[in-house]
């Protein structure tokens, strides 16, 4: 009996003292490996991942932690029918994860869920209610919440696709007082601006509320920048334009799903492409943006692929998110169905598998 006592005992040391973990899950964890959910398949020129979110895929985070991480099984099998392998060194899609930037799960999150409605689809959350992300003066600045592909090799071309889904609570975006100039749902880095590499450059998709008015309709903003260091201040800042768009013919629906559809070429001013899609759910598809111009930075002699992207993101000011919140509401995306193709070659022929139509 006295072993059976000091066993108990240990047993609940040891649990007392392991790690604290959050899973936000709508499955047991049974039998998942922690490495297999992001494993796009090559077959030397290309590379191919999608995930509808759906089997035992997790989204799991230490307590303390600003990054989050997939685990299960992402419901794919392009390798086993195509016959192909994980992308070599050289040419490859790097690492997926989630990232914030300060908070905890009170004032942002990203978990699977079940579709509202459709109880048998499981979707990927991004939720954001209070501003994660702290000024020099340890103010509210900013709100963040965005799944990283980074560390990417070669990838010359790429085309995605996702479904997105604005919560109704984005009715109170609507009411923002002023204009609403950015809240980043997408972002392309060739280079990033965090990694010390030369000729930091980007491309940001953004919803906007153009009209000041209440209740005025929201829609799509693209830009690209370049980094640059202040003079004055020796700071580096983002603000210098190479190029940038507003889409104010397509109204972007509140609580109906749409489907995206990405195009990067990497490329200069004669040889660049950006381009966006949107369906809404039952309705024609429209294309938002057609973008020929600079995919890279000007004065890059020697551009190397798109080292890092954000294929989903829900990034805005504290101002924003304050007013949904003081609404009653929170900033919240759904999204589901994700696919990716990279290409290690820029071609803009139509039968290229990374083509952009």
């Amino acid at each position: 009996m006295l072993k059976l006592f000091h066993l108990i005992k240990l047993t609940l040391l040891v649990l007392l003292f392991l790690p604290i973990i959050h899973v936000y899950a709508s499955q047991p964890a049974n039998n998942i490996s922690s490495s297999a959910w992001f494993s796009p398949c090559s077959d030397g020129s290309t590379i191919r991942f999608r995930t509808g979110f759906e089997r035992q895929t997790q989204v799991t985070s230490r307590q303390a932690s600003q990054q989050a991480r997939f685990v299960g099984l992402s419901d794919t099998d392009v390798c086993e029918k195509k016959n192909q392998t994980v992308s070599p060194e050289e040419f490859r899609l790097g690492r997926a994860n989630i990232q914030f930037q300060g908070g905890n799960h009170k004032d942002r999150r990203v978990q699977i869920i079940k579709e509202p409605g459709v109880p048998n689809n499981q979707v990927l959350q991004f939720w954001l209610q209070n501003p994660n992300v702290l000024g020099s003066n340890r103010l509210p600045l900013k709100g963040r919440v965005q799944m990283n592909v980074y560390d990417n090799k070669n990838i010359r071309q790429l085309k995605m696709s996702v479904r997105m889904y604005l919560h109704p609570d984005f009715n109170y975006v609507r009411t923002f007082p002023g204009k609403m100039k950015w809240l980043t749902i997408s972002e392309w880095w060739n280079n990033a601006g965090w990694t010390n590499e030369p000729f930091p450059f980007r491309i940001a998709v953004h919803i906007i509320k153009k009209n000041p008015r209440e209740n005025s309709p929201l829609v799509f903003k693209v830009h690209a920048q370049v980094q640059i260091v202040d003079a004055e201040t020796g700071k580096k800042r983002w603000n210098t334009k190479i190029w940038e768009s507003v889409n104010r013919d397509f109204i972007i629906p509140v609580g109906q799903w749409v489907t995206l559809e990405y195009g990067f070429l990497e490329g200069d001013s004669k040889n660049g492409h950006f381009f966006l899609a949107a369906t809404a759910e039952d309705e024609e598809r429209t294309i938002i943006f057609d973008i020929k111009d600079y995919t890279q930075h000007p004065d890059d002699p020697n551009p190397d692929g798109l080292s890092h992207f954000n294929p989903m993101k829900l990034y805005t000011s504290s101002k924003l998110t304050e007013h949904v919140r003081s609404q009653g509401g929170a900033l919240q995306i759904l999204w589901d169905d994700l696919q990716l193709t990279a290409c290690r070659t820029k071609s803009k022929t139509s039968d290229s598998d990374c083509a952009i139509r």
